[in-house]
Order: C-alpha cells, then sequence, then structure tokens
C-alpha cells in the first residue's frame, strides 16, 4: 500500500500524510531539545509564548495548562500575557491587539478597535489588582431584595459543561440541588442564610425527577411566603446553567403529575431569577475567567473541600452511586458532594456582597 498515497489539499499543494508527519515530527523534535536545553539552562529565551486557547480542545480540557499559565504569568518579566486576561484568547489577541503580547504594554495602547480597547481596561485591572467599571457611562447596580435566594445545581456531567464542551458524554441527569435562604431585611450578612438540598443517588430518570420537583415546589413555596409577608424575594443562580436545567425538567419530565408547564417555568424565572453573571462580566476583575471559582478568592471566599470543581464531582458522583462500592465509601462520596454543592451556594452569595461593596 502507498501509505504517502493519502493526501491533505488540492492540486501542487496537495502532500501525503507520512511527509506532513515527518515534517511535523522534525518541528517537534527541534521543540523538544530547546525545552530540554533550557531546563539545565534557564536563561536561555523561550521555546515558544504560551496563550490562551479556546474550543473544545483548547486550555480548559489541557493537562498542562497549568504549565502554561505559570509561564504566561511570567512572560514579560513578570508583567504576564495578554491571553491571562478575562475574555482574551489567542485568537482575539491575534484579531484585536495588533501584535501587543504583554499585559503591561497593552495597558497603554491606543487607537485598537472596540474589542481592544476593552482589552486595555482588563489589563489596567490586572496591573493595578483594582476592579473596574468595563462601561464607565452605565450604573452598576446589583438587585437587592427583602429575602434573597440562592440555588446551585449538581448535573452527572458538569465537568463537561465547564470544560466548555457543547455534548455530553454518556446520559447527564441533575442528582443535586442546594439552596441559601437569606433573610437580608433581618440581617444583611449572607452568612445568617439557612441552606439546604435535595439529592437522589439512584441514577435513574425518576431520582432526578425527585431531586427537580421538590425543588420547584420549594421555590414557589419560598416566595408566596415572602409574598405574604409583604417581602421582596429574588432568586439568584450563576449563569444560565439553572434556567437550562428547569427548562429540560418540563420537558424530560412532561408526563409526571406535578411537573409544570414550560410556560410556568418561564414565567416563573423571567419574575424572580437574577443570573450574576451577566452582571459580573460588566467588571473587569484581575483575573482570569469569569467563573464562580476564579471569583470567590477575590471576595476572601474558600471551598471547604479539597479540588473543588465539576470534574471531581463526576468521580464522587460515580463512587456514590455505584453499587460495588462500600456504604462507607458511597457515604463519603454523598457528603463530599452536598459540601461541594452547599459552598457553590454560599461563593455566590459571597461574590454577590462582594460586587455590591465595590467602589467604582
Amino acid at each position: 500500500a502507498d501509505l504517502n498515497g493519502l493526501t491533505y489539499g488540492r492540486g501542487s499543494s496537495a502532500q501525503g500524510i507520512l511527509t506532513i508527519y515527518e515534517v511535523e515530527s522534525a518541528e517537534a523534535l527541534v521543540v523538544a531539545n530547546a525545552a530540554l536545553a533550557r531546563e539545565q539552562n534557564p536563561s536561555l529565551p523561550p521555546v515558544t509564548i504560551p496563550r490562551r486557547i479556546s474550543g473544545d480542545f483548547g486550555c480548559t480540557t489541557c493537562e498542562l495548562r497549568k504549565i502554561c499559565f505559570k509561564e504566561m504569568r511570567n512572560f514579560d518579566s513578570g508583567n504576564g500575557h495578554v491571553t491571562l486576561l478575562s475574555e482574551i484568547t489567542a485568537e482575539k489577541a491575534n484579531q484585536y491587539l495588533g501584535g501587543i503580547e504583554s499585559i503591561q504594554a497593552l495597558s497603554t495602547a491606543t487607537g485598537l478597535p472596540p474589542q481592544g480597547m476593552t482589552a486595555v481596561t482588563r489589563a489596567n485591572a490586572w496591573i493595578t489588582k483594582r476592579p473596574e467599571r468595563m462601561d464607565s457611562s452605565r450604573d452598576f447596580i446589583v438587585p437587592e431584595f427583602d429575602i434573597e435566594i440562592d440555588i446551585d445545581l449538581e448535573n452527572s456531567q458538569e465537568a463537561i459543561r465547564e470544560a466548555g464542551l457543547e455534548d455530553s458524554i454518556g446520559r447527564d441527569a441533575v442528582y443535586l440541588y442546594g439552596y441559601g435562604v437569606h433573610e437580608r431585611y433581618k440581617n444583611p450578612d449572607w452568612r445568617t442564610s439557612t441552606f439546604g438540598y435535595f439529592d437522589d443517588y439512584a441514577d435513574t430518570d425518576e431520582a432526578e425527577f425527585n431531586v427537580l420537583s421538590p425543588m420547584w415546589r420549594f421555590l414557589q413555596d419560598q416566595v408566596k411566603s415572602a409574598e405574604a409577608q409583604g417581602k421582596s424575594v429574588g432568586i439568584f443562580h450563576y449563569s444560565t446553567h439553572e434556567r437550562t436545567w428547569w427548562r429540560n425538567f418540563t420537558e424530560r419530565h412532561a408526563t409526571k403529575s406535578g411537573s409544570p408547564t414550560r410556560q410556568s417555568v418561564e414565567d416563573f424565572m423571567v419574575k424572580y431569577f437574577v443570573d450574576l453573571l451577566p452582571l459580573a462580566k460588566e467588571i473587569a476583575f484581575p483575573v482570569t475567567g469569569y467563573s464562580i471559582k476564579a471569583l470567590a478568592p477575590l471576595a476572601g471566599f474558600k471551598w471547604r473541600v479539597d479540588d473543588a470543581g465539576g470534574g471531581n464531582s463526576i468521580v464522587y458522583y460515580q463512587t456514590a452511586t455505584s453499587r460495588e462500592n462500600t456504604e462507607l465509601d458511597r457515604s463519603t462520596a454523598i457528603s463530599w458532594l452536598r459540601s461541594y454543592n452547599e459552598d457553590d451556594v454560599r461563593a455566590t452569595m459571597a461574590v454577590r456582597e462582594y460586587l455590591r461593596r465595590l467602589s467604582l
């Protein structure tokens, strides 16, 4: 067989796959040898400049991202590389920043397109370590209510969403829904809130219904109770994730008794739900990204469990649902998941109060 007969490209530009492999292998070998030489002599220049890449096979799914981020922070004598900034990937940097690589150089740049000038604001916030309003002409207001409810769900394929991928791997279902209720009119400190959850680890459609259905009734009851007392009420969440799953609820479980209609869910969310993520994006922060995991440390918040994140939640969920594990292993995993979820709720509360206290 002529393995090199399979080509990429057309006409005279077409190359055989083995030729391509040989060329790219030679290039990779040059990079590898240069990297090894730099390990022996750190004064040698970097082999390449790491840049944050988006997409399904970008930095969020790469095992080496921590190594790259360290080099990105050390770039330009510690000033940092521009793709450390929120919303600025290598693609956007190439398109809008006119070849600027250093955060320090970007902070004084002029004449860039509008997207580039927003990056200048982010660069200034990174350097000063002080949050800045992205648009100084707009008022920044975080809604306040007498009673504030924060919600956060856990689904079995959460790590897929955190990685920015569109499609889940296998069955995806909600197994835990946590909440915090803050009677703010009594005490403005969110730490006085009460916390709870609904969960089911049977890993079936019925188990998901046993989580979402009581949670839906709980939210409705909380709203009715608050309004009966003449109190305003708002339900806070972070990103569109929660809304998506309530819509999924109406579709997956439409035939079950007690399931709400799509329209009733939409009306309820429009009236009471507040997504904090769009509000957070009105501010440039000295961190990479707008995830709750990135912003919560600015508010002085820390998760109680080790390695909090969607990836570990999948591992613990698999432990909790597997009948092959001991009862002790399963209960330990469930305890981890409940603690992790409650801290997600607490983190949302902490970030909201942090946003309210900003001097902009």
